[in-house]
């Protein structure tokens, strides 16, 4: 597995956690998922079903932060490869889309 570490302090605190970036995987779209109700205040997120199906069909581009001492994701994004013209508008939602996930 391919794992990046990056090292994140608090100002706050004196803390130096060590956080990876490692490819997402089945076992980590409940905390995705629950990360995402944390981060945006919105109806429009993924739930796991929906981080599950990225992980099917878009394994490459998904990735998360990872606290390695706790198993605990602080952070996700999500990539897929689609063709689209720069000079037309995207006019749907990203739910529609990606098929609603």
């Amino acid at each position: 597995m391919l794992a990046y570490p990056v090292k994140s302090g608090h100002i706050d605190q004196q803390l130096n956690t060590e956080i990876i970036v490692v490819p997402a995987s089945e076992r980590y779209v409940e905390q995705m998922a629950v990360l995402q109700r944390l981060a945006y205040d919105d109806d429009d997120i993924m739930e796991e079903d929906q981080f599950a199906s990225h992980l099917r069909y878009f394994p490459e581009g998904q990735f998360i932060a990872l606290d390695p001492e706790t198993d605990t994701v602080v952070g996700t994004t999500s990539g897929m490869r689609i063709n689209f013209s720069r000079e037309e508008k995207l006019l749907e939602s990203w739910h529609v889309t990606t098929g609603d996930g």
